[in-house]
């Protein structure tokens, strides 16, 4: 089952995802903490990426998990009560990895 979210919400969270990744930004050692993206436990979000994403990792598989469906559409689901931290990698090699601080409540 997937949470349906304000359109505001989802073009905030989509904007996390995609503007930052088109930008090719990357956060320096010591700079600020990632993005946070909150979810429910059950409950999804659709992510919808502009460019490929190739590969995924998650620290804590109890906690959130990832479904990729196309190599541009992803979701996140919530397992878990806690938090975690997702990373994506793009094809296009000039967009650094980004990573998400995953926050699941009950």
């Amino acid at each position: 089952m997937f949470e349906f979210l304000t359109r505001k919400r989802v073009a905030r969270l989509c904007c996390t995802l995609l503007c930052v990744a088109a930008l090719g930004a990357q956060s320096s050692p010591g700079s600020a903490e990632p993005d946070v993206i909150k979810l429910r436990t059950g409950r999804a979000v659709v992510l919808r990426a502009k460019a490929d994403v190739y590969r995924t990792a998650v620290v804590d598989a109890a906690i959130c998990d990832i479904a990729q469906f196309t190599p541009r559409e992803l979701s996140l689901v919530g397992k878990g009560v806690g938090q975690t931290q997702v990373t994506f990698w793009f094809d296009d090699r000039r967009l650094a990895p980004q990573t998400y601080l995953i926050d699941v409540q009950f």
